[in-house]
Formats: C-alpha cells, structure tokens, sequence
C-alpha cells in the first residue's frame, strides 16, 4: 500500500526548519529571521506564484540575496514583456557587434 504524505503538514514542517536554509547554520536566540519565498516570488507571473514554499533564513542572508533575486526578476519580467522602469533598471545591457558581423544585445552585469 503506499504510503500518502500529509502536503500541507509536510509544507508546515519545512518551514519550521531549525537552520537558515540559505547559509546551512542553525538559528540562535536573538537572530532576526525572515520567511523567504522559495524561489523568489517576483521571478513569477502573478498568476503563477500559487502555493509558494516559504522557508526561513537569517535576515542578513536573505537581504545579501536581494539585489541579485532582483535583477533575475528584471530578467525574466522583459523575456515575458513586462515593461520595465529605466530610473530602476538594475540590469545593464551593451550592444555590439560579433566576429561575424552580427548585432547582438548582452546582460553586462549579472553575476
């Protein structure tokens, strides 16, 4: 017979992990923790961010995150034609031309 896991009670153990799921080391008295959506919510269409898995980490680690989970979303955002706000474009492009003679448009700064 096989055996059926409880989802929502599998979902709410996840989330009370004892350690930052970010850095691997466990949580201490007095550390600031965040929930964290896993994987970032804003690299998601609205309509696609159901039933997102949201684990703790320590806030310093997740706000280390921040900027690079930013500019993936910017990313994603223009591959699905989200119009994007150049005075808060963390993403920088360059264009160019190949060894063939080609054009050609590249992200210059995503780590």
């Amino acid at each position: 017979m096989p055996i059926v896991l409880d989802s929502q009670k599998a979902l709410r153990r996840i989330r009370r992990l004892a350690f930052c799921y970010l850095c691997g080391r466990d949580f201490e008295e007095g550390d600031k923790k965040d929930r964290d959506h896993v994987p970032p919510a804003k690299l998601f269409h609205e309509a696609d961010r159901n039933f997102p898995l949201i684990l703790s980490a320590h806030t310093s680690c997740n706000n280390e995150r921040s900027g690079h989970d930013q500019m993936i979303a910017e990313v994603v955002g223009l591959l699905h034609g989200r119009e994007q706000d150049p005075a808060r474009a963390r993403v920088k492009f360059e264009s160019g031309e190949f060894a063939d003679g080609s054009a050609g448009v590249g992200l210059v700064n995503l780590p």
